[in-house]
């Protein structure tokens, strides 16, 4: 029987969450373990049994082979339908956040207009978990940006690839660098780049955050050859680059705050952060560091389909989801020709929030959803415009 409990247990385990709209819990489980074994005893015993030892199966006529590709037929059936009606669920919610992007008290504005907007840290139907899980950049510019690709964009130096986004034609030019974090945050850019006519260059690499390598990092991916070498090639090329007014970054920077251990080392990614700015200053450009978003404990939209529709059943202590990294240090330096800012008011009071405006904040741990990145930019515009008349 165990092949029949093998064929059975899979279409539960993905039809369920399908069904009640949330990630299995114990019972759940249980239950599916014990309906695969009554399922898999029926089917061996009135279908798989009664086949085999038929005198149907003793010659292989047409209709033999006609049974046995009808259940076949019927056991995809079972795995694929609710996988598609999974993929249904995240397009019908992925045209939800585009009709509803700029709408009173959706995202971060029901945190920054809080006067005006009720508490809304429930998420909104339509887009729930299945679909935060999947509110990715790449996801975001397929409807928004045709035909871009992050990965694709033309390489202008050694490991450095430079996307132009908004108007390629604009008069002023912003440089968004930074890693997986600043890719995170960049539906909120094009978005502003393109009420303003603003050209926006960006600049990304996966797990390397943009800082000058003038410390050996805890992080192991940090210490690749090729991360080495855009961290370096990066700060000088937009150094060298006489168009690009401002500089902005950000990055996975509370890693550093969990991963690293040494406070002698946490003190030279500061430094290097500070000295990472001043290539770019002496350059005559301005620069506004972005602080690192809340870290969530869980990825939220699992923690949010276990909740089963409870209001902000996710939060974290700000001291948990905000530890202090080198970026925070170095930020508060200063520094001439420094503009910080940060947006964690959008996400965090007394405590952090990971759903905001009926939006689920982040697709994992540490990355913002497209849908929460693309309603922080009016205040992302409002931030760069304040810093360019500075």
């Amino acid at each position: 029987m165990s092949y029949s409990l093998y064929l059975w247990h899979w279409p539960l385990i993905v039809l369920v969450p399908v069904l009640t709209g949330g990630a299995l819990d114990n019972a759940q489980k249980a239950g599916i373990l014990a309906a695969s074994f009554v399922l898999a005893t029926l089917s061996k015993r009135y279908v798989e049994d009664r086949v085999r030892f038929s005198s149907l199966a003793a010659k292989p006529p047409l209709r033999t082979f006609a049974l046995l590709a009808l259940a076949s037929v019927l056991l995809v059936a079972a795995c694929v339908i609710p996988i598609k009606a999974e993929n249904d669920q995240v397009a019908a919610a992925r045209v939800m956040a585009t009709a509803m992007a700029g709408e009173a008290c959706f995202g971060a504005a029901a945190a920054l207009e809080a006067d005006a907007c009720p508490s809304t840290h429930q998420v909104l139907n339509g887009l729930g978990p299945a679909f935060a899980k999947t509110d990715e950049t790449a996801a975001w510019a397929a409807g928004h940006l045709k035909g871009f690709d992050q990965n694709s964009c033309p390489a202008v130096a050694a490991s450095v690839r430079r996307c132009v986004l908004g108007d390629p034609d604009g008069a002023t030019t912003i440089a968004l660098v930074g890693d997986s974090h600043a890719l995170s945050m960049l539906p909120a850019f094009v978005l502003g780049a393109e009420r303003k006519g603003w050209r926006l260059e960006f600049f990304w690499k996966s797990s390397c955050r943009p800082v000058l390598p003038k410390f050996r990092s805890s992080v192991p991916a940090e210490r690749s050859a090729s991360c080495l070498e855009w961290k370096t090639n990066v700060v000088d090329y937009i150094a060298a680059e006489p168009d690009i007014d401002l500089v902005v970054t950000t990055g996975a920077t509370r890693r550093y705050a969990v991963e690293v251990a040494e406070e002698s080392e946490l003190g030279q990614i500061a430094q290097a952060f500070s000295d990472t700015w001043a290539v770019w200053t002496n350059a005559g450009k301005k620069v506004m560091p972005i602080r690192d978003m809340p870290l969530a404990q869980e990825v939220p939209g699992d923690c949010i389909a276990y909740a089963r529709g409870a209001e902000d059943p996710c939060s974290l202590a700000r001291d948990i989801a905000l530890p202090h990294d080198p970026l925070d240090t170095a930020m508060e330096s200063g520094a001439d020709g420094i503009y910080p800012v940060d947006y964690l008011d959008a996400l965090c009071d007394k405590v952090c929030h990971f759903v905001v405006g009926g939006v689920i904040t982040h697709r994992d741990t540490g990355h913002l959803s497209a849908t929460f990145s693309a309603s922080l930019s009016p205040y992302v515009e409002e931030d760069i415009t304040s810093v360019l008349g500075a």
